[in-house]
């Protein structure tokens, strides 16, 4: 594993503990931050992922549009695009203030990254 694909992979690990402390804080006024960092972890390992495959990454944010990219990398991997779709959605409007993440949007956001994050750490190397 290079440099490059060690940094991404960094980077994903602290956003992915950072929102797992602020979830066990309990604190409601974390949970759009929990759902951002989530969304941003998984974001990290798939490029992380693409640029050890030897591929290029686009500057963009959709999860579901960077599973595309890696599939062609990594075929046996089972996505869940609507899953993706619904990280990606809530990572961005839990940005702005139109919109206050529930507990139920950070309660799956957590579950959904960590499954993902899961399926996807067995191909770092």
């Amino acid at each position: 594993m290079n440099e490059t694909v060690q940094e991404w992979l960094r980077k994903a690990n602290n956003d992915f503990a950072n929102a797992k402390t602020l979830l066990n804080s309990k604190d409601e006024q974390s949970y759009d931050l929990i759902c951002f960092l989530c969304q941003q972890s998984i974001e990290k390992l798939f490029k992380g992922l693409l640029i050890q495959q030897g591929q290029l990454i686009d500057k963009i944010h959709s999860l579901d549009k960077l599973a595309d990219q890696l599939k062609q990398c990594c075929p046996n991997w089972n996505l869940d695009f609507e899953g993706l779709k619904w990280l990606s959605t809530i990572g961005i409007m839990s940005r702005y203030p139109e919109y206050d993440a529930a507990k139920e949007d950070v309660t799956e956001a957590f579950k959904l990254s960590s499954s993902i994050r899961e399926q996807l750490l067995q191909y770092f190397i």
